[in-house]
């Protein structure tokens, strides 16, 4: 019976111990998001490593990304785009920036060329045919 308590308390102070040991919550480059825009999309990327204790539930870890007021294209890869923050039950753990992990073109010049066609079509039709 001794061995046997013995290999249980054994069991659960290994338990505890790994539990307890602080790790990556969130490691460097692991994927906390994405970008949409009209022009393309990116993943978004926790930019370094948030080390706390694992909680014992998995579910009650919740990493949440917060895009940054007013982003707009052009952005290029690696470029902050909000922050990521890590919460367990007992509260913020920490928190890094947010980055995109690849380029998300601007509007091109595309459509100053359909305004300016539109421009030129609207004064032939007024002004008619040359002499």
């Amino acid at each position: 019976a001794f061995v046997d308590c013995a290999a249980l308390l054994d069991f659960g102070f290994h338990r505890e111990e790994v539990l307890d040991r602080p790790t990556a919550l969130v490691g460097a480059d692991e994927q906390v998001g994405a970008l949409l825009f009209d022009t393309g999309a990116s993943s978004v990327m926790a930019a370094t490593d948030v080390v706390g204790v694992r909680p014992a539930d998995p579910a009650a870890l919740h990493v949440d990304f917060t895009l940054s007021p007013g982003l707009e294209p052009p952005i290029a890869a690696g470029d902050p785009v909000g922050t990521v923050e890590v919460r367990t039950p007992s509260g913020v753990v920490g928190s890094t920036d947010a980055i995109a992990a690849s380029s998300v073109p601007g509007p091109g010049p595309g459509w100053v060329v359909d305004l300016l066609a539109s421009m030129v079509e609207v004064a032939g039709s007024i002004l008619g045919p040359g002499p």
